[in-house]
């Protein structure tokens, strides 16, 4: 019973926000709310409208092909869409306006969608954008955890099943969390419940989760196919020539906050030092995996030589930012953000309020 009220409770929630959201882009009101803000958007996949892969992704992980392209043309007609590079150098020397509404596009991780289905569309429209690539996986087979147990949870789900039921199994913490999270759920794997099971996963260290997940694909005698996910150096080097720039976001995705100080300096480290000799449009700005830092971490990406930091946190930015290390953004993903009142909703403050 209480679950049926908590989902009438978020549908109600949800149409309230799409009445609210037509009314608001219909009016117009967008073009004078946003004037004087810096929105700087953070987009991690960009998939094909029919594409499988929606079935096993978490919601906050892509927007379609379609969606992404009328956001595009969107910002086109209302926003001044300027680098991650050019609002430095706004910042450092001035020239902001308040009667412009300024708009920055970036993307976490350097998934090959970026370059097959989003880089189409910004190239064709003139957009600039930056990507935070993970530099060790660039040009590899290699598939960061999640991907990994999402392609578990909806190719072997049944397999799942029977195996959770092994007692020896169970006593890795990591191996008895990916099985209760299993059992707990109902028996047709849908996205939110990929999504309850990363999110229950993230509590323990990075290295713990790859070890329980390989156990099971051991113990399931399958491996992860040999499919590439990410970018190559070839298609960085021609989206560097062509108005994207890259920065760094680790060699290896571990969050940061999880790990020794020596790891965290060495990963700011390695990755600034792979990007550059690349000869590539490099911005010299930090992402944090998983939108996860402190203090200690921020001034290590400062002495590292890094300019400023981007995080998860939603917000906008102006003239000047509070914190040059702790930047905020826009998280832009599909199930809030599919059509173009939702998106322009998306945009404000006043959406979070809801």
């Amino acid at each position: 019973m209480q679950e049926k009220q908590l989902l009438n409770r978020v549908s109600i929630k949800s149409s309230l926000r799409k009445i609210i959201a037509w009314s608001y882009y219909y009016s117009g009101l967008y073009k004078i709310y946003q004037k004087g803000k810096i929105h700087i958007l953070m987009y991690h996949r960009v998939l094909k409208d029919n594409d499988k892969a929606i079935l096993s992704m978490q919601p906050g992980m892509y927007v379609t092909e379609s969606a992404f392209n009328n956001q595009m043309i969107f910002l086109a007609r209302h926003y001044h869409l300027i680098s991650l590079k050019e609002l430095l150098e706004l910042w450092k020397n001035g020239g902001y306006s308040k009667d412009k509404s300024y708009c920055i596009v970036t993307f976490d991780d350097g998934w090959l969608d970026n370059y097959l289905n989003a880089y189409p569309i910004l190239k064709k429209h003139g957009i600039p954008a930056t990507i935070f690539v993970t530099t060790s996986f660039m040009g590899t087979n290699r598939w960061y955890w999640p991907e990994k147990l999402s392609f578990l949870l909806l190719n072997k789900y049944q397999d799942l099943l029977d195996l959770s039921d092994g007692v020896e199994v169970a006593r890795d913490d990591v191996v008895s969390a990916i099985f209760t999270s299993v059992s707990d759920k109902c028996d047709c794997v849908k996205s939110e419940q990929i999504d309850f099971v990363i999110e229950t996963l993230k509590k323990y260290s990075e290295q713990s989760i790859e070890d329980a997940i390989e156990k099971i694909y051991e113990l399931l005698n399958i491996s992860v196919p040999e499919e590439r996910a990410v970018l190559n150096r070839n298609e960085i080097k021609e989206m560097s020539n062509n108005g994207i720039s890259f920065g760094s976001h680790t060699c290896n995705h571990k969050i940061l906050t999880g790990i020794p100080l020596s790891e965290v300096r060495e990963e700011l480290k390695k990755s600034m030092s792979l990007l550059t000799a690349q000869n590539l449009n490099f911005v010299p700005v930090f992402c944090y995996p998983n939108g996860s830092y402190n203090q200690e971490i921020q001034n290590i990406v400062r002495e590292c030589g890094y300019e400023a930091a981007v995080t998860t946190r939603f917000g906008f930015e102006s003239e000047k930012p509070d914190d040059y290390f702790g930047i905020k953004r826009i998280g832009v993903h599909n199930d809030i953000s599919s059509t173009l009142p939702l998106f322009s909703f998306h945009l404000s403050r006043i959406r979070y309020r809801l």
